[in-house]
């Protein structure tokens, strides 16, 4: 091999190989027959018969995207009606510009499925969520009753616990007193028998008992003698001896206030049947005359209620002697009523309540003035009570307004009508805001206002008509018929 020659590793026998695909290397005529294959691909997708489908949609579509002429018979009659190409519909114009869409079904489904699928979608889809929520709703409430569950089993222990502690704290307490059979059979640690002494030993009182009360209602009876018989607090593990002369000495005063309300209630309502008499008698002076002595005992009666008290706390026992004081109150306003024609004050009533009292002579009203070595006592009638007294009043008013008619005097009426509505506006600016007492009575007031009204419309309107001797049988009537219906709501 001469140095002439080409190496045939060199570039002159790489370079001119343009072509580095795999394979065999391709002839022209190979490569002719596949481009006429090309061509003639191309020119059956072009010449392909379109199917009806494919031409009818083509035609609608071009025939859309064109707009009516005027040589249409439809478009015609709209503009001899006065419409405009490319106006909008309406008197306005404001209205749609473009025609409705077209939309054509191509599936077979009947005329509404699709409606009624989605339909059937949403409702399942909406019976999916229900259910998600109540199994979401189940499983909170599973969990709550679970919580509800050891909480009451905790409960339930500890009130068993306390049980337990409770009746063995009274059997101590109970015989340290020398009290040898429990107050019931459950009050005292339950003993254990043996099982012949069980068949032979009958039920004893207080089994049915036994069976219908649960722990925490045994509990609640056992802390409560316990309190009250051998003044022990199972919690506090102490027995409260020391207060046991007190809370006697308490109890004690409570009885004995509740007895002298009863006496100044039974007083007051005498001395207001008393003044009721005013109407039907010619001497007033001496009626008044009386009512003020009567009215002296009945504070005389409240000065015994001062002298209790003593330095206690006045709401302490307040309910003991509260339907006395409102007796007095209404007794008291209604004599100060038919003397003066007024309302009296809270202060006026509280400055008749200051008494005298020294070591040898009872409890006096104190007048004047005061002698050697006289201890003063004074009692505060409450606003609570003034008002509920009050109130009580318009019940009495109202019977005088009835009286009044009977004995001939149509003027009363008139007045009384106005009074009451004074003190029904100044009822009104409590509202709500005073005691339950206070809303219950304002009821009381208004019934007695409407029954006095009735009474005077009654003689303005037909007072001619009626002699005077039978307008107190008419009111009377009508006023047990106004009672009726007030009874019946």
């Amino acid at each position: 091999m001469s140095s002439e020659d080409d190496d045939y590793m060199s570039d002159a026998f790489l370079n001119p190989l343009l072509d580095v695909r795999p394979g065999m290397p391709m002839v022209k005529r190979l490569k002719e027959t596949l481009r006429r294959e090309t061509l003639h691909k191309e020119k059956n997708i072009l010449n392909q018969q379109k199917s009806y489908k494919e031409k009818e949609k083509n035609r609608r579509d071009a025939a859309l995207q064109n707009s009516l002429s005027s040589e249409n018979k439809g478009f015609a009659l709209l503009q001899k009606m006065g419409y405009t190409a490319g106006q909008g519909l309406g008197k306005e114009g404001t209205g749609r510009v473009e025609p409705l869409p077209l939309n054509i079904k191509t599936d077979r489904g009947g005329i509404g499925m699709e409606e009624q699928k989605k339909r059937k979608a949403e409702e399942k889809l909406t019976n999916y969520r229900k259910r998600l929520q109540v199994r979401q709703h189940m499983e909170k409430k599973s969990l709550e009753d679970f919580r509800d569950r050891k909480r009451t089993e905790r409960e339930h222990r500890e009130t068993e616990g306390d049980l337990r502690k409770s009746q063995w704290a009274c059997e101590q307490l109970d015989k340290q007193k020398g009290i040898i059979v429990p107050k019931d059979s459950w009050y005292w640690p339950e003993v254990v028998k043996n099982q012949e002494a069980e068949h032979e030993e009958p039920i004893t009182e207080g089994s049915k008992d036994d069976m219908e009360l649960t722990s925490l209602e045994k509990l609640q009876f056992i802390t409560s003698y316990l309190r009250s018989v051998h003044f022990y607090c199972i919690w506090c593990g102490t027995a409260y001896s020391v207060f046991q002369q007190e809370l006697d000495t308490k109890h004690d005063k409570y009885e004995r206030l509740v007895k002298l309300s009863r006496d100044i209630t039974i007083e007051s309502k005498r001395t207001i049947f008393l003044l009721h008499r005013v109407t039907s008698v010619p001497n007033v002076e001496e009626i008044l005359n009386e009512a003020n002595i009567r009215l002296d005992a009945v504070r005389q009666k409240i000065g015994h209620v001062a002298e209790e008290l003593g330095e206690d706390d006045l709401y302490q026992f307040h309910k003991a002697f509260m339907p006395g004081i409102q007796e007095y109150v209404e007794a008291v306003s209604f004599n100060h009523f038919i003397k003066h024609r007024t309302l009296i004050s809270l202060e006026e009533i509280n400055a008749c309540l200051v008494f005298m009292r020294d070591e040898k002579t009872e409890t006096k009203v104190c007048g004047r003035g005061l002698w050697p070595g006289a201890c003063v006592l004074t009692f505060q009638v409450t606003p609570t009570d003034y008002l509920l007294g009050v109130a009580d009043l318009t019940g009495e008013l109202m019977r005088m307004c009835i009286s009044s008619v009977g004995n001939g005097d149509v003027d009363t009426p008139f007045e009384l009508s106005n009074f009451l509505r004074q003190i029904h506006d100044g009822f009104s600016y409590i509202g709500n805001v005073g005691p339950y007492e206070v809303s219950k009575k304002l009821h009381t007031l208004r019934q007695s206002l409407g029954k006095v009204e009735d009474a005077c419309y009654t003689l303005r309107v037909r007072g001619s008509e009626i002699p005077k001797h039978m307008l107190a049988d008419v009111f009377s009537n009508r006023a047990a018929v106004l009672e009726e219906d007030d009874g019946a709501v």
